[in-house]
């Protein structure tokens, strides 16, 4: 039978070597997980205090939605263009 167990899981139970842990960092998808929540922002406004929302000039309206559209298209965006070479084989180029 082969063994199965990688070098790190064959290590002894009473060793006194850690794993290297991974740094905690702002990544890519913190960056699109905060462009999702802000893009949702005015949803939220306009969901609790309408007559607030109706009160605003329509120039105000449509630029806050605007620029919720392109929070929306920047995430997405970064989401398409975050791909790996590696990860996605009929991309590399031979």
């Amino acid at each position: 039978m082969p063994d199965t167990l990688s070098p790190a899981e064959a290590q002894p139970a009473g060793s006194t070597e850690t794993p290297a842990r991974r740094r905690r960092r702002w990544s890519r998808a913190h960056t699109i997980w905060l462009l999702m929540i802000l893009s949702l922002l005015p949803g939220v406004v306009i969901a609790f205090d309408r007559e607030v929302w109706t009160t605003l000039p329509a120039g105000v309206r449509g630029a806050i939605y605007l620029l919720s559209a392109a929070l929306i298209v920047t995430a997405c965006a970064m989401i398409y263009w975050s791909g790996d070479s590696r990860a996605h084989p009929e991309q590399s180029e031979d």
